[in-house]
């Protein structure tokens, strides 16, 4: 009876799932740079209002000063606590930092190698074994999410610089995490495919946190893989960074050192100093790319979109030099955080048009906001307005109504220092043009650095330490079992149980349509699985 009358109320909302093959990620689960395995960077929600921060955290209890890790982003969790993991350093000492996502209070703190490089890895939970990654030192460090304790250490050739720890959830009973090292200026790199999977004799011979195989992939620096649908893709910067960079795909299933299943060269000599993303759209299945250009001026880069199951190239356009990684629109419009302020360049914003086999720039923020106040014809800081910048992520969203305009989510890069905490955290309103009244929706400057998202609720490294905006983290285990089901949905209608989904204090329609997509984001997806 009780899936009666859940299957009753998921076919009244129908009209609230997402038909999309690409997957969705949960609401409450915000667990790597870019928020899902794809990279995408992407939210089916709203952004809540920031006001002033729930909590805000800068020290420990002892009174220490926490100096988190510059530009980095955190990983978060609703479920089964709720939890934000970042990295940072106190009294010296690197550690990593779980802290309490509804109270702000710090759960536990563990010491991890210092951070090679100012290195900005994000790190990334493993939700299957209960372990968080970090990407730090010479190695991959895996602790256990309810106490920091050591789960396993993997050591590498080299130091993943700027690299986020990948993390599969589809191929048990043989999950895998991938990461990528940096092997000197111009030196040799690898990805390392590492088993996450509890060991068994005959389905998966490794144990936690060893290596399956590396795979040389030229020289990288920020290579953090993107994942669909058993392919690991990963950017190289070619050798010597003087060479033309490439983007490999592999076969994330194999059990040795594959061979590429193709290998991408860039159009222009410039190389990728980041991750990429992965889309399905309606044309096909896509990869998006950019890269940072040392010399020349704001076109001085490029952003490419490559057909991710064979590697040719569908277009490149010129861009601004970044290493972020572009978030494409459903519209199909892509946008990229780009820029430094000097060397030819400045921190912006930019949107591209997609025409099929080539694209266009539609509007940057610096140009669209430009006033050359001393009439010198150069966009000089204070002229326009400052957002974005080379080295953040941002966060697009898109509420769960159709004629919801996209927003993002993006800080803004501080001046003269590109290593530290980003300044300021805007909300834009990407239906409009950057002069256009109404652009930027809401400004704090309590945060900055790139963003994670449970809910409608942010959490972002500022000037001022890390910060949680918005409501706490949402609960869609309504009946306290321990999973997110569909008994969660006949509790909700029972009228029984932690009812209050959203977190706003009021329990009303809200909450339960809001629990109805988080069961059924992945619906049509796992219904064509089998098709393919």
């Amino acid at each position: 009876m009780k899936a009666v009358l859940a299957m009753f109320w998921i076919a009244l909302l129908a009209i609230a799932t997402p038909a999309s093959a690409q997957p969705v990620p949960s609401l409450a689960d915000w667990p790597s740079l870019a928020g899902d395995e794809a990279k995408t960077g992407t939210r089916r929600t709203e952004i809540a209002p920031f006001a002033e921060p729930r909590w805000l955290l800068s020290q420990t209890p002892a009174g220490e000063a926490i100096h988190f890790v510059g530009p980095a982003g955190v990983a978060a969790t609703a479920h089964p606590e709720p939890r934000v993991f970042t990295a940072a350093t106190i009294a010296g000492q690197a550690r990593a930092v779980a802290v309490d996502a509804e109270t702000g209070e710090i759960v536990w703190t563990t010491p991890i190698p210092a951070l090679i490089l100012d290195s900005w890895a994000c790190p990334t939970i493993d939700p299957a074994s209960g372990v968080v990654l970090y990407a730090t030192g010479s190695s991959v460090v895996a602790l256990h999410t309810a106490d920091g304790s050591l789960a396993w250490q993997t050591d590498l050739n080299g130091p993943p610089v700027n690299v986020s720890p990948l993390v599969t959830r589809d191929l048990a009973p043989r999950n895998r995490a991938f990461v990528s090292d940096y092997g000197g200026f111009g030196g040799p790199s690898w990805l390392y495919c590492i088993n996450i999977s509890p060991h068994h004799p005959t389905l998966n011979p490794f144990q936690p946190g060893e290596i399956v195989w590396a795979a040389h992939i030229g020289s990288s620096t920020g290579g953090t893989p993107a994942y669909l649908d058993g392919v690991v893709y990963v950017c190289s910067t070619g050798i010597d960074f003087q060479g033309f960079a490439e983007i490999r795909a592999f076969d994330a299933q194999a059990t040795e050192e594959p061979e590429p299943l193709w290998t991408f060269t860039n159009p222009i000599a410039e190389g990728f100093f980041s991750g990429l993303t992965v889309r399905e759209t309606t044309g096909g299945l896509f990869l998006y790319a950019a890269t940072y250009a040392f010399y020349g001026q704001l076109d001085s880069a490029n952003l490419v979109k490559i057909h991710a199951r064979s590697g040719q190239l569908a277009w490149s356009v010129p861009s601004n030099r970044t290493s972020s990684i572009p978030i494409v629109l459903d519209d199909g419009r892509v946008v990229l955080s780009t820029g430094i302020q000097g060397f030819g360049s400045v921190p912006m914003i930019q949107m591209f048009e997609d025409h099929g086999s080539y694209a266009t720039q539609l509007w940057n923020t610096a140009h669209a906001t430009w006033n050359d106040l001393n009439n010198n014809g150069q966009l000089d800081p204070g002229e326009f307005l400052l957002v974005g910048g080379w080295n953040t992520h941002p966060v697009l969203t898109h509420a769960r109504t159709p004629d919801a305009a996209p927003r993002l989510l993006v800080g803004a890069i501080p001046a003269g220092n590109g290593f530290a905490p980003y300044t300021d955290l805007y909300e834009l309103d990407l239906s409009k043009a950057p002069a256009d009244p109404g652009f930027i929706v809401q400004h704090t400057t309590h945060a900055g650095s790139t963003p994670a998202m449970l809910g409608s609720g942010v959490y972002s490294v500022g000037t001022g330490g890390l910060a949680a905006l918005g409501p706490p983290p949402p609960n869609f285990d309504v009946n306290n079992d321990g999973q997110i089901d569909l008994d969660d949905l006949y509790a909700w209608e029972q009228g029984q149980g932690d009812r209050d989904i959203n977190r706003d204090a009021v329990t009303d329609h809200h909450d339960r349509e809001l629990l109805i997509f988080e069961l059924r984001r992945n619906e049509v997806r796992d219904m064509n699985r089998g098709r393919r």
